[in-house]
Protein backbone atom coordinates (compact mmCIF):
# COMPACT_ATOMS: atom_id res chain seq x y z
CA UNK A 1 0.00 0.00 0.00
CA UNK A 2 2.71 2.32 0.65
CA UNK A 3 3.93 2.01 -2.80
CA UNK A 4 1.15 2.55 -4.34
CA UNK A 5 0.47 5.59 -2.20
CA UNK A 6 4.04 6.24 -2.99
CA UNK A 7 2.94 5.73 -7.16
CA UNK A 8 -0.03 8.04 -6.33
CA UNK A 9 2.23 11.08 -5.25
CA UNK A 10 4.64 11.00 -8.00
CA UNK A 11 2.29 10.85 -10.75
CA UNK A 12 0.57 14.00 -9.02
CA UNK A 13 3.98 15.35 -8.29
CA UNK A 14 4.99 14.87 -12.54
CA UNK A 15 1.26 16.71 -13.66
CA UNK A 16 2.09 19.52 -11.18
CA UNK A 17 5.52 20.11 -12.86
CA UNK A 18 3.82 19.87 -16.34
CA UNK A 19 1.21 22.85 -15.64
CA UNK A 20 4.26 24.93 -15.05
CA UNK A 21 4.49 24.80 -18.85
CA UNK A 22 1.10 26.54 -19.35
CA UNK A 23 0.18 30.01 -19.65
CA UNK A 24 -0.76 32.01 -16.65
CA UNK A 25 -4.57 31.63 -17.63
CA UNK A 26 -4.59 27.78 -18.41
CA UNK A 27 -2.58 27.33 -15.27
CA UNK A 28 -5.99 29.33 -13.62
CA UNK A 29 -8.10 27.13 -15.52
CA UNK A 30 -6.88 23.81 -14.84
CA UNK A 31 -6.50 24.93 -11.06
CA UNK A 32 -9.84 25.75 -10.65
CA UNK A 33 -11.08 22.29 -12.65
CA UNK A 34 -8.76 20.07 -11.05
CA UNK A 35 -8.65 21.55 -7.64
CA UNK A 36 -11.41 24.01 -6.52
CA UNK A 37 -13.50 21.41 -5.01
CA UNK A 38 -10.88 20.32 -2.46
CA UNK A 39 -9.51 24.15 -2.02
CA UNK A 40 -13.35 24.73 -1.26
CA UNK A 41 -13.27 22.47 2.03
CA UNK A 42 -10.96 25.47 3.76
CA UNK A 43 -14.04 28.31 4.43
CA UNK A 44 -11.66 31.44 3.90
CA UNK A 45 -10.35 30.12 0.57
CA UNK A 46 -13.79 29.92 -1.11
CA UNK A 47 -14.11 33.20 -2.30
CA UNK A 48 -10.47 34.33 -3.05
CA UNK A 49 -9.32 35.21 -6.28
CA UNK A 50 -8.58 32.79 -9.09
CA UNK A 51 -4.65 34.12 -9.10
CA UNK A 52 -4.46 33.37 -5.26
CA UNK A 53 -5.62 30.24 -5.41
CA UNK A 54 -3.05 29.38 -8.12
CA UNK A 55 -0.35 30.69 -5.77
CA UNK A 56 -1.87 28.41 -2.98
CA UNK A 57 -2.27 25.20 -5.85
CA UNK A 58 1.56 25.46 -6.54
CA UNK A 59 2.67 25.72 -3.63
CA UNK A 60 1.01 23.12 -2.48
CA UNK A 61 3.23 19.95 -0.94
CA UNK A 62 2.32 16.45 -0.62
CA UNK A 63 2.88 14.18 2.04
CA UNK A 64 2.64 10.63 2.50
CA UNK A 65 2.03 9.38 6.56
CA UNK A 66 2.34 5.66 7.40
CA UNK A 67 -0.32 3.84 9.85
CA UNK A 68 -0.07 4.88 13.46
CA UNK A 69 2.73 7.45 12.10
CA UNK A 70 2.47 10.47 14.64
CA UNK A 71 2.15 13.88 12.82
CA UNK A 72 3.54 17.10 14.27
CA UNK A 73 3.73 19.66 11.74
CA UNK A 74 3.87 23.01 13.14
CA UNK A 75 1.91 25.94 10.96
CA UNK A 76 0.85 23.50 8.15
CA UNK A 77 -2.64 23.40 6.97
CA UNK A 78 -3.94 19.91 5.15
CA UNK A 79 -5.99 18.32 3.08
CA UNK A 80 -6.58 14.72 2.94
CA UNK A 81 -5.41 13.63 -0.63
CA UNK A 82 -6.75 9.51 -0.83
CA UNK A 83 -8.60 7.49 0.83
CA UNK A 84 -6.77 7.80 4.49
CA UNK A 85 -7.83 8.76 7.88
CA UNK A 86 -6.20 11.21 10.67
CA UNK A 87 -7.00 11.17 14.19
CA UNK A 88 -6.61 14.78 15.50
CA UNK A 89 -8.18 16.10 18.99
CA UNK A 90 -11.12 13.51 18.72
CA UNK A 91 -12.06 13.40 15.36
CA UNK A 92 -11.15 11.48 12.70
CA UNK A 93 -10.77 13.21 9.58
CA UNK A 94 -11.16 11.77 5.91
CA UNK A 95 -10.90 12.03 2.37
CA UNK A 96 -11.60 15.73 1.61
CA UNK A 97 -11.45 17.08 4.78
CA UNK A 98 -8.76 19.63 6.09
CA UNK A 99 -6.72 19.87 9.07
CA UNK A 100 -5.36 22.52 11.06
CA UNK A 101 -7.69 25.63 10.04
CA UNK A 102 -6.06 27.65 12.64
CA UNK A 103 -2.38 27.29 11.30
CA UNK A 104 -2.40 30.84 10.16
CA UNK A 105 -1.99 31.75 13.83
CA UNK A 106 1.37 33.22 14.79
CA UNK A 107 2.24 31.51 18.03
CA UNK A 108 4.60 29.67 19.42
CA UNK A 109 2.28 26.99 20.96
CA UNK A 110 3.56 23.39 20.17
CA UNK A 111 2.48 21.71 16.99
CA UNK A 112 -1.24 19.80 17.14
CA UNK A 113 -0.69 16.32 17.34
CA UNK A 114 -2.56 13.74 15.58
CA UNK A 115 -2.14 10.02 14.51
CA UNK A 116 -2.76 8.53 10.65
CA UNK A 117 -5.22 5.54 11.23
CA UNK A 118 -3.68 4.28 7.46
CA UNK A 119 -0.96 5.28 4.64
CA UNK A 120 -2.47 8.75 4.44
CA UNK A 121 -1.84 11.16 1.61
CA UNK A 122 -2.07 14.91 2.50
CA UNK A 123 -1.77 18.54 0.49
CA UNK A 124 0.00 20.43 2.73
CA UNK A 125 0.63 24.29 2.63
CA UNK A 126 2.63 25.94 5.23
CA UNK A 127 1.74 29.12 6.86
CA UNK A 128 5.31 30.89 5.11
CA UNK A 129 3.89 29.49 2.24
CA UNK A 130 0.45 31.71 2.44
CA UNK A 131 2.10 34.54 3.74
CA UNK A 132 4.03 34.56 0.33
CA UNK A 133 1.38 34.34 -1.52
CA UNK A 134 -0.64 36.85 0.15
CA UNK A 135 2.02 39.12 -0.38
CA UNK A 136 2.31 38.70 -4.24
CA UNK A 137 -1.53 39.34 -3.94
CA UNK A 138 -1.93 42.31 -1.37
CA UNK A 139 -5.45 43.07 -2.83
CA UNK A 140 -7.33 39.87 -2.67
CA UNK A 141 -6.55 39.09 1.47
CA UNK A 142 -9.73 40.38 3.00
CA UNK A 143 -10.96 36.49 3.69
CA UNK A 144 -7.73 35.18 4.88
CA UNK A 145 -6.97 38.39 6.79
CA UNK A 146 -10.41 37.41 8.21
CA UNK A 147 -9.97 34.36 9.13
CA UNK A 148 -6.66 35.00 10.90
CA UNK A 149 -8.70 37.73 13.23
CA UNK A 150 -11.00 34.81 13.78
CA UNK A 151 -8.74 32.01 14.69
CA UNK A 152 -7.18 34.48 16.71
CA UNK A 153 -9.76 35.48 19.02
CA UNK A 154 -10.72 31.73 19.62
CA UNK A 155 -7.26 31.26 20.52
CA UNK A 156 -6.99 33.99 23.15
CA UNK A 157 -10.11 33.25 24.52
CA UNK A 158 -9.14 29.26 24.90
CA UNK A 159 -6.06 30.96 26.80
CA UNK A 160 -8.42 33.30 28.92
CA UNK A 161 -10.35 30.30 30.07
CA UNK A 162 -7.09 28.16 30.51
CA UNK A 163 -6.21 31.25 32.71
CA UNK A 164 -9.69 31.39 34.41
CA UNK A 165 -9.36 27.79 35.56
CA UNK A 166 -5.77 28.12 36.90
CA UNK A 167 -6.94 31.06 38.93
CA UNK A 168 -10.21 29.05 40.48
CA UNK A 169 -7.81 26.14 41.09
CA UNK A 170 -5.28 28.14 43.16
CA UNK A 171 -7.95 30.17 44.97
CA UNK A 172 -10.19 26.61 46.05
CA UNK A 173 -6.59 24.97 47.38
CA UNK A 174 -5.98 28.60 49.31
CA UNK A 175 -9.42 28.16 51.13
Amino acid sequence: EFLLSSVEIERRLEYSSLIQHLSPELRCKVCENVFASRLNVVPYFRDVSQLLRLGIFERLTHLLFAPDEVIMQRKTLMIIANHGYIGCKGHLHMRGQALFLDFLTADEDAPPKAISLKFTEVYALTRDALNEICEENPNDTYQISKAKVYYGIIKLANEIRTYRRELEDAHAKDQ
